[in-house]
C-alpha cells in the first residue's frame, strides 16, 4: 500500500479545493517529487538493521516491529497539515517496507518445507498485489483522511493477528537451543505431532551446524562464485527498479492523466489495480514447473515491447502532430501488458537470490543488495519528472525499455536455471561463467569421466 499510496493522494494533494486537499496550498513538482521518492529513501535504511533484529531478537518480533512505523505512518498521514507531516510519514513507511523485504523472504524459507518454499516465496506478490488493488479501488473514491485511516487498520490487525497466531522461525529456536518451542513450531506448521516433527528437527539442526557464521562485506568479492552470484542477484533485483516499475506505479494516475485518455484516470487505474491483482496468481503456480530463467527472459522481452508501445504513444503525443485519438486505448493497454509480464517473472530474483548465495554470506548480500536497490528507486522516482523535462516522456518509457531488453539478454547468457538443481551443481555453473560455458564444460568431464572408467 505505501507503494501505490501517491498515486490517488497526487491528485487530492495538487487540488486548490480545500475539502479535498489536507495541506494549505496545492504541492509543486518539486514537493511531489520528494514525497514518491522519500519512500524509497526509508526503504534503503530498513533492511541495515533487520539482519541484527532477525537474528537477535527472533524473526517473528522484527516482522511485528514493521508493523509500527507502517501504522504510525498512515495515521500521521490522515491528520497531516503540512508537507513536511507526510515527508516524514513517507520515510517511516519506507523504513517498514525495506525490512520487509528482507525479512519476509527469511521467514518464509524457514518455516516452508522443500516442496511448496518456491510457491509460498512468490505469494509474497500476491499480497503485494492484493496492497495495490486495496489502494486504486478506494482511493479515488474517498477523502484523504478516511482513506489513510482505512489503510491504518491493515498493519493494526496485522500487528494483532501475527503475534497471536504466527508461530516463531524453528531454525532460530534450534539455533538458540530452545528445543521444545521448536517442536511446538514445527508440529503448527506441520500439523503433525511431537514423534512426527523429530525427524525435520535433526535435519534443521544437522543444517545450523554445518552453516559458518555470517561474514562481512568482503567475502562477498573474496571468490569468483560468490562474486557472480552477487553481480547476478544486483542485476535481477535492480531490474526491478529500471524497468520503470516504481516510476509506473507512484504515477499511474498522472500517466493517465497526460496521456488525454478519453476513459477516466480512476477507471484507468482501478482496472489496472485489478489486472495487477489477477495476473500475481500465475508466477506462484508456474515457477516450479517452467524455471526461473525462463520466467526472467519471457518477462524482460515482454516488457520492452510493452514500454516500447507506451513510449511510441507519449512520443506521437508530444513529438508530433498526429492525432493520437484513435489511440486513446494504448497507454492503458500498454500499462496491462507490463503488468502481466512484470507479474510473471519479475517476483522470481528474489527467490534466485535466496537459491544461489551460499550460506555465510546470505544476509549481508540481502541487506546490500535490498538497499541498492531501493535506492535505485529513490533515483528512479525523484528524477522522473527531471528526465521527462528534458527528454520527453516517449523517450523515457523507451529508455526503460531498452534496459529490460539489455537485461533479458543478459540473463540468457549469465544467469542459472536453479528448478530442481542442488547448491554444488548451480556453485560449479557459476564457477565455469555462465550457462553455456557450463554445459560445455559439463559436456567435457562427462565425456572424460567415461573415457577413465572404460579405460579401468
Amino acid at each position: 500500500m505505501p507503494l501505490s499510496w501517491t498515486s490517488p493522494n497526487f491528485i487530492k494533494l495538487y487540488s486548490n479545493d480545500s475539502t479535498i486537499n489536507p495541506l494549505p496550498e496545492p504541492i509543486t513538482e518539486s514537493q511531489d517529487a520528494w514525497i514518491g521518492s522519500l519512500l524509497t529513501i526509508g526503504a534503503v535504511i530498513g533492511p541495515i538493521p533487520a539482519p541484527f533484529f532477525c537474528s537477535k531478537f527472533g524473526r517473528k518480533k522484527a516482522l511485528l516491529a514493521t508493523a509500527i512505523p507502517l501504522i504510525v505512518s498512515f495515521f500521521s498521514q490522515a491528520f497531516a497539515k503540512n508537507v513536511w507531516t507526510i515527508y516524514i510519514t513517507r520515510v517511516l513507511a519506507g523504513i517498514s517496507l525495506g525490512a520487509g523485504y528482507a525479512l519476509l523472504p527469511i521467514y518464509i524459507g524457514e518455516i516452508s518445507e522443500d516442496f511448496n518454499r518456491g510457491m509460498l516465496s512468490q505469494a509474497i506478490n500476491i499480497f503485494w498485489s492484493f496492497g495495490n488493488f486495496l489502494v486504486y479501488a478506494t482511493g479515488p473514491f474517498m477523502s484523504y483522511m478516511s482513506f489513510n485511516i482505512m489503510i491504518a487498520m491493515f498493519p493494526t490487525l496485522f500487528f494483532v493477528l501475527f503475534l497471536l497466531l504466527a508461530p516463531e522461525s524453528p531454525y532460530y529456536l534450534i539455533g538458540h537451543n530452545e528445543m521444545e518451542k521448536a517442536s511446538k513450531s514445527l508440529m503448527l506448521l506441520r500439523s503433525k505431532n511431537k514423534e512426527e516433527v523429530e525427524e525435520e528437527m535433526l535435519v534443521i539442526s544437522q543444517q545450523l551446524k554445518e552453516q559458518t557464521n555470517n561474514r562481512g562485506l568482503r567475502e562477498l568479492f573474496a571468490t569468483d562464485f560468490v562474486r557472480r552470484a552477487f553481480i547476478i542477484c544486483l542485476l535481477l533485483v535492480f531490474t526491478q527498479e529500471l524497468c520503470g516499475f516504481s516510476v509506473l506505479f507512484f504515477y499511474m494516475q498522472l500517466i493517465f492523466q497526460a496521456s488525454g485518455s478519453r476513459l477516466p484516470d480512476q477507471q484507468c487505474s482501478l482496472i489496472m489495480s485489478v489486472f495487477v491483482l489477477l495476473t500475481s496468481f500465475v508466477s506462484p503456480f508456474i515457477v516450479d514447473r517452467f524455471g526461473r530463467r525462463t520466467l526472467l527472459i519471457v518477462s524482460c522481452v515482454g516488457m520492452f515491447i510493452s514500454l516500447t508501445a507506451l513510449g511510441a504513444f507519449f512520443f506521437i503525443l508530444e513529438e508530433t502532430q498526429i492525432s493520437t485519438a484513435p489511440l486513446y486505448w494504448l497507454p492503458l493497454a500498454s500499462l496491462i501488458s507490463f503488468i502481466f509480464f512484470f507479474n510473471f517473472g519479475m517476483s522470481v530474483p528474489w527467490t534466485i537470490t535466496s537459491e544461489i548465495l551460499p550460506g555465510y554470506v546470505k544476509e549481508t548480500a540481502t541487506t546490500v543488495i535490498t538497499s541498492l536497490s531501493w535506492l535505485l528507486g529513490f533515483l528512479c522516482t525523484k528524477f522522473f519528472h527531471s528526465i521527462t523535462d528534458k527528454i520527453g516522456m516517449g523517450r523515457t518509457f523507451w529508455c526503460f525499455g531498452v534496459y529490460c531488453l539489455v537485461a533479458g539478454i543478459v540473463i540468457f547468457f549469465f544467469v542459472p536455471e536453479t528448478k530442481g538443481r542442488s547448491f554444488s551443481e548451480i556453485q560449479d555453473i557459476l564457477k565455469y561463467g555462465g550457462v553455456f560455458q557450463y554445459s560445455y564444460k559439463q559436456r567435457q568431464e562427462h565425456q572424460i569421466n567415461k573415457q577413465e572408467k572404460e579405460k579401468y
